[in-house]
């Protein structure tokens, strides 16, 4: 008779938190072998939601290196800002402060992403978790689950949904912050737009610069 394996896995490392292990019980797929194809079809849907979860964890794992590399072409834009600002110049730049609310955005950006791939990976997990409970339903249905433990499994699917839910929790508090910083960004980069474009307004009175007469002539081609 074989007994439930029990198996600790390392828990998915969580903002903000420690890993924790979580007990998955599983059943060996040789005892699957003499239940009729109908009995199967639940652990076939199972199987079925494990590759989809496991999709979207690959599609969560581009979406990181993507955000990765965003951030250090931010980093390095920040750092070209740095480099042009006026040394007497008070206060930092249009373009300075929104390249500094720029890198801040894909800073967070980056936590963002990194949230959700450990959301898709609590979501594989249960996903796996739910299949061999589906296992284990399917040989208690025959009367040929001897030897296999109920309450562990029970009991990894509740630690696997809690896993899925706290991981939710965590996604939406980074978007929130994301969006937030999003739009410092857009706000100090349409400033620097509006900086760039603005008409220049002659002075009145004692301070009207030079006569009209003494004005260079513009030169081709100069910077604006």
């Amino acid at each position: 008779m074989r007994t439930t394996r029990v198996i600790l896995m390392l828990g998915l490392a969580l903002a903000g938190g420690c890993a924790a292990s979580v007990t998955h019980a599983t059943v060996d797929d040789n005892r699957l072998a003499s239940l009729p194809p109908e009995a199967l079809t639940p652990v076939m849907a199972s199987d079925k939601r494990i590759a989809d979860a496991r999709g979207e964890l690959a599609f969560a794992e581009r979406a990181q290196g993507e955000a990765q590399e965003f951030l250090e072409v931010t980093e390095t834009q920040l750092g070209a800002a740095r480099s042009a600002r006026v040394d007497d110049q008070i206060g930092p730049s249009p373009q300075l402060a929104a390249a500094q609310a720029k890198q801040a955005y894909a800073s967070r950006l980056v936590a963002l992403r990194a949230a959700e791939m450990r959301e898709k990976r609590a979501l594989v997990e249960r996903a796996e978790v739910d299949r061999e409970w589906q296992k284990y339903r399917a040989l208690a249905a025959i009367g040929r689950a001897d030897g296999l433990n109920a309450a562990a499994f029970a009991d990894a699917r509740v630690i696997a949904r809690r896993r899925v839910d706290d991981a939710r929790i965590k996604v939406a508090r980074e978007n929130s912050a994301v969006n937030g910083l999003r739009a410092e960004w857009d706000f100090r980069r349409l400033h620097t737009y509006t900086a760039a474009r603005a008409p220049m307004v002659p002075a009145t009175g004692a301070n009207e610069g030079p006569a009209p007469s003494s004005t260079p002539e513009p030169t081709p081609n100069a910077a604006p």
